[in-house]
């Protein structure tokens, strides 16, 4: 499985969240996940908030568009962006590459 998988409807991220880190930002993929640093702590699901608002920021997208699938209680997580293709994603989350 790819850490962004284009589906019918948007795409489905697979990455690793570490919170509590000095800002937000994209770190790169390692082991077929995005990794993300989130400047929240994983308290009250601040840090999947933030993490989805960081996400609908940097891809354009309203957060109503992003579902968090699966790892709610977890680094690792599964996240679907509708309205998005994966060469959007990719341009946007990696633009040096």
């Amino acid at each position: 499985m790819e850490a962004i998988e284009q589906g019918a409807e948007g795409v489905q991220l697979r990455l690793r969240a570490a919170p509590r880190a000095k800002r937000t930002e994209v770190m790169g993929i390692q082991g077929g996940m995005i990794r993300i640093r989130v400047s929240a702590p994983p308290n009250d699901g601040a840090a999947n908030e933030e993490l989805i608002d960081f996400l609908a920021r940097t891809l354009s997208v309203s957060p109503s568009a992003i579902r968090l699938r699966s790892g709610h209680a977890s680094r690792s997580k599964v996240l679907h962006i509708a309205g998005v293709t994966r060469a959007e994603v990719e341009a946007r989350l990696f633009p040096a590459c």
